[in-house]
């Protein structure tokens, strides 16, 4: 029998090489904000763009944007544009560049509405904020140039606060949904290998982890399991040849990341981003990199502590599913195909970025789980961190 779910609201979708063209058509009036990584900007076709609009009369700005979006940084960007007439927002770059283009859009709309060049976007942080979210924001478009968050179909920007007082918390709102989703693989043929590989293990932690939620449908299960098969693959291949020029490989990561974004918006997370969010506020460790280094190692402790619990059973046939589509045998096999992706990607350990033992430790105190069909016990969960 088909089961309940509820479908949520995506946004309009360009998807495939070459649809970056397609922007004109989604400009709102006015002015044109270009939020853009640092690498993005020098993109030949996106300079194109920009040099286009130009000679056609329109005016646009930029602002170019480097590591996680942080409260000061969006604070600073929208009263630097306040006033300034912007009538819409565009982000080009990775997960980070697009959640500040999607906060930007919400603070600058709700700045002009108040008249207060000084509003804070930490007042409208789910956790940390004196006020809930205000509907409403400009006009947004969101093209990622790295195939991993899929914050381009999510209605939530993560903003970061790093330190002592340091969160990850989101803002949030239904109408925060971009206008438009342009996923061109074509702008990521450039990336870096060490970046390539961080993004879409981000993208399949998020695929593996909504497939197997407690909160996964039939819905849900029938977009997640073939993206998952595709992702994995496509970055095995990836990496073995080294080909980050393949356009192939590309349009099935971007694929993957998009989906992903779908699935984490309808059945949620579990244990690696209930861990790698604070951990991002603790060091600026790249979430990215976070997530590449727990997977494997939560999914193992996972298949080992399934047999004796209700939702188990489940999980495991789910982990089945995956290898399945992987060309291994049952869950051990997928797990095993996760610590090989994560040792050809070759990347930085956790400690690099500076964490200690006693943070560590602390965190695997954190209530993490979130919808995990499985419960991993503490002292396993310390001993995975403390291998990082």
């Amino acid at each position: 029998m088909t089961g309940q779910f509820s479908l949520l609201q995506v946004p309009k979708v360009e998807f495939g090489a070459g649809s970056l063209k397609k922007l004109s058509l989604y400009l709102g009036e006015g002015r044109v904000l270009f939020v853009l990584g640092r690498t993005i900007s020098r993109n030949p076709g996106v300079v194109s763009i920009l040099k286009s609009l130009e000679e056609t009369g329109r005016s646009i700005e930029t602002a170019i944007i480097s590591g996680e979006p942080g409260v000061s940084v969006i604070d600073e960007i929208s009263s630097r544009f306040y006033g300034q007439g912007i009538g819409c927002v565009v982000g080009i770059g990775g997960g980070s560049v697009l959640d500040t283009a999607k906060a930007l859009s919400v603070m600058l709309h709700h700045k002009e509405r108040r008249e207060d060049p000084a509003l804070s976007v930490k007042a409208f942080l789910e956790g940390v904020g004196s006020e809930t979210a205000p509907p409403g924001r400009l006009p947004l478009a969101l093209i990622p140039s790295t195939a991993g968050t899929g914050s381009e179909t999510t209605k939530n920007a993560v903003i970061s606060q790093v330190g002592p007082d340091g969160f990850k918390k989101s803002l949030r709102h239904d109408t925060y949904l971009p206008d438009v989703a342009i996923i061109d693989p074509s702008l990521h043929l450039d990336l870096p290998l060490e970046q390539t590989a961080a993004s879409a293990l981000d993208a399949l932690t998020q695929l593996m982890e909504s497939y197997v939620s407690v909160k996964s449908t039939i819905f849900t299960d029938s977009l997640l399991l073939p993206a998952i098969h595709s992702t994995g693959k496509a970055l095995d291949a990836l990496l073995d040849t080294g080909e980050l020029d393949n356009l192939a490989f590309r349009s099935d990561l971007s694929y993957g990341a998009f989906i992903s974004g779908i699935g984490l918006a309808h059945a949620g997370l579990t244990y690696v981003h209930g861990l790698s969010g604070p951990m991002g506020a603790v060091h600026h460790i790249p979430h990215g990199v976070a997530c590449a280094l727990l997977i494997a190692k939560i999914n193992r402790a996972m298949v080992e502590s399934a047999g004796s619990q209700p939702e188990g059973q489940r999980y495991l046939s789910k982990m089945s599913a995956i290898a399945q589509g992987w060309g291994v045998r049952g869950p051990q096999g997928a797990v095993r195909f996760l610590e090989e992706l994560e040792k050809k990607a070759r990347l930085k350990r956790v400690r690099d970025y500076g964490f200690t033992d006693e943070q560590l430790i602390e965190l695997s105190h954190l209530n993490c789980k979130r919808n995990s069909p499985v419960t991993i016990p503490r002292g396993r969960l310390e001993e995975i961190l403390l291998s990082l």
